[in-house]
């Protein structure tokens, strides 16, 4: 726990004051006024990058109306060495510590900036920001330019709502942001999203925790979370809910344990290839529960299954021979893009090599008859082994 009297003191701190703190004015704070407190928000941040430390804001509304909360790194702020000490900004909770965003123009509300220089070391937590419908993004990591990155950046217990653009954006070349416990809803744009500019992309993100829900406004196409171009994701007990595309678009090299997905517009999980889908009983109403992507030469992972909830679920891409890829290709399409799945899939039985090795069984067709067409012969790839599967036709009652 922290005091006035402590932070007062001791240089490390720097404590910075709503215009409607319950607390009294208090010594050495910067004191907001209501109307610009971006001004004394930027003060804290210089007085502390160079040294480190944490940057306290007290319970109160904070009000960003002539620019954004920005805290820049550049090459001429630091010769390219990037953040020299660990810095934290926390709040009193969310709800208690409000930041809003009163500006227009797609301006986010706190914007770290990064430009050919390395900014690593940070954490925000424990306030909530509210947008508007003319902002930007809640939070946005921006590597912007030139070389450098964007690292070991924690955002925990924040809710980022009501904004213009997404609730958290990620841009660059970023690696290890952690988001625990954070909320993205409410935004006309996606909940999370990440991406890319030209060789720099993000990577290693971990999402715990946290609803990413009812994203998107009337008419538009959003995720609670979107993964974008970014890859090595993972994402663990996320609500995905009530967004106007998905809940979760993923990529490739990721893992999904335990999410919950329900009422999404177009799906509750977008997939690509090489994704882990664990624990997924969570998997509720949507249209779709998974739709797949279309990638490469064929198509990868599961998709629209009415029992998708399957636990300990994996299955990767392998490009393996031309006959067990068009065959992979062919049964993916009448899975997943003509809307014909086969029911009642169970599990896969066996683990053996070779083209018997595995049997895809059918609750509706478990004496593994043949009803019509011919019976397919599908690699999986799991753990980096491939397997074969026979699938064998069923019928559409």
């Amino acid at each position: 726990m922290w005091s006035a009297e402590a932070v007062r003191r001791d240089k490390r701190y720097a404590l910075v004051s709503a215009y409607n703190s319950p607390f009294d004015r208090l010594p050495n704070a910067f004191v907001c006024d209501g109307k610009t407190d971006e001004e004394q928000l930027k003060y804290a941040f210089d007085q502390m990058k160079a040294v480190g430390g944490q940057i306290i804001l007290t319970p109160g509304d904070y009000y960003l109306t002539a620019d954004q909360w920005l805290m820049s790194y550049t090459t001429t702020d630091s010769g390219g060495v990037g953040m020299k000490c660990a810095l934290r900004i926390t709040g009193a909770g969310r709800g208690a510590t409000v930041i809003h965003n009163n500006l227009t123009g797609s301006q986010a509300a706190i914007e770290i900036k990064v430009i050919d220089d390395e900014f690593q070391d940070f954490i925000l937590e424990n306030f909530t920001v509210q947008g508007n419908a003319s902002s930007g993004p809640g939070i946005y990591l921006n590597h912007d330019a030139g070389a450098g990155s964007i690292e070991q950046v924690h955002l925990t217990n924040i809710l980022s709502t009501l904004n213009g653009g997404e609730g958290f954006k990620v841009r660059g070349q970023a690696a290890l942001i952690y988001l625990i416990n954070c909320h993205g809803y409410d935004n006309d744009g996606d909940g999370f999203k990440a991406i890319s500019r030209p060789l720099r992309t993000p990577r290693n993100i971990i999402i715990i925790g946290g609803r990413y829900g009812t994203n998107g406004s009337v008419g538009s196409v959003n995720d609670g979370i979107n993964c974008g171009d970014g890859g090595f994701f993972q994402l663990y007990g996320v609500w995905a809910t009530n967004n106007t595309r998905f809940g979760i678009k993923a990529n490739q090299y990721m893992g999904i344990y335990g999410p919950v997905t329900e009422a999404n517009t177009t799906a509750g999980i977008y997939v690509r290839d090489e994704i882990v889908l664990d624990y997924a009983g969570g998997l509720g109403n949507d249209t779709t529960p998974v739709l797949l992507a279309a990638v490469g030469d064929g198509y990868t992972n599961e998709d629209g299954l009415a029992n998708i909830a399957a636990q300990r679920y994996r299955i990767d891409h392998s490009v393996g021979s031309a006959t067990p890829d068009t065959a992979r290709m062919d049964i993916a399409k009448k899975l997943h893009l003509q809307g014909n799945p086969l029911h009642g899939i169970t599990r896969l039985v066996g683990n053996g090599t070779g083209s018997s090795g595995c049997v895809l069984q059918d609750l509706k067709n478990s004496t593994n008859t043949t009803v019509s067409g011919t019976i397919r012969t599908v690699e999986i790839a799991i753990g980096g082994t491939p397997y074969y599967v026979l699938v064998y036709p069923t019928s559409s009652a």
